[in-house]
């Protein structure tokens, strides 16, 4: 079964790097996170490290995706 669309090594690249930056977003927020004394803000930084998981979730299943398809 053809896939309908291919990842280029560029794409791949892109891709990496988007996981990379979100990752270490979520890293540097984490550390935050022990800093915020508001509670309202962290549970809405709280709110935006599950965004960025989904985000590499996302990501990462459209990669496995097109190995298993190519």
């Amino acid at each position: 079964m053809k896939s309908d669309y291919m990842l280029t090594g560029k794409d791949l690249l892109y891709i990496e790097d988007c996981i990379g930056q979100t990752d270490a977003l979520h890293t540097r927020l984490s550390h935050e996170i022990s800093l915020i004394q508001e509670k309202e803000v962290e549970k809405e930084v709280n709110t935006i490290m599950k965004t960025l998981v989904k985000i590499d979730e996302r990501l990462l299943s459209l990669v496995e995706k097109e190995v298993h398809n190519g």
